[in-house]
């Protein structure tokens, strides 16, 4: 029986804790868990202007660098553009460089026409026609086909002969490497041919 005081103490102690816990839990409604963030890991006004700063920084040299981007690739055409039209305005030939050249120009007409076996025994010509004094270029070809009436497309190859001056075209007619070739080569097989001389000034 001398236990009975002790117990009742215990019970009204157990019963007030939990009185009191039911009426705080009333009192503040449902318990929310809001997150922390780390005081070290939040940005304050001025890191955020910072980096709005850096970012607008890099935009900005974005925008440069594509501009300049542009502007190269303008001047670039644009130089392109100006060595074009330079090169279509030039003249064919420097007169202070090439002054006095002769051009020897023959056309010829196969007795066979067409004969590809002939065309190149006439164009192989061209290189020894190169080893006679005074030829500074020999260039040969076959005709170009044309339906244009201004254009006489009825020959078979051409030849081109570059002399130094008239002293070397005068040479090259007599000369016996023109002379072999002429008759082991030209007159076999030529029907006939037509020469057009000129100077440049």
């Amino acid at each position: 029986m001398n236990r009975m005081p002790g117990m009742q103490r215990f019970v009204s102690a157990s019963v007030l804790a939990v009185l009191t816990v039911s009426l705080l839990l009333a009192g503040c409604g449902e318990v929310k868990s809001t997150p922390v963030t780390p005081g070290y890991l939040r940005e304050g006004p001025a890191i955020a202007q910072a980096r709005e700063r850096r970012q607008g920084d890099q935009q900005r040299i974005a925008e440069e660098r594509a501009d300049a981007q542009q502007r190269q690739i303008a001047a670039a055409t644009q130089a392109a553009v100006a060595q074009a039209t330079a090169a279509q305005t030039r003249p064919i030939a420097t007169p202070a460089a090439r002054s006095g050249q002769i051009s020897h120009v023959v056309v010829m007409w196969l007795k066979k026409p067409g004969d590809a076996a002939a065309r190149k025994k006439l164009l192989d010509l061209g290189e020894t026609f190169k080893t006679i004094p005074g030829v500074l270029d020999v260039t040969g070809g076959e005709v170009v086909k044309s339906d244009r009436a201004v254009v006489d497309s009825s020959y078979d190859i051409a030849f081109v002969v570059t002399f130094k001056d008239a002293e070397g075209l005068k040479g090259y007619g007599p000369h016996p490497v023109h002379q072999k070739a002429v008759e082991e080569v030209v007159k076999p097989n030529v029907e006939r041919y037509i020469v057009y001389d000129f100077v440049t000034p």
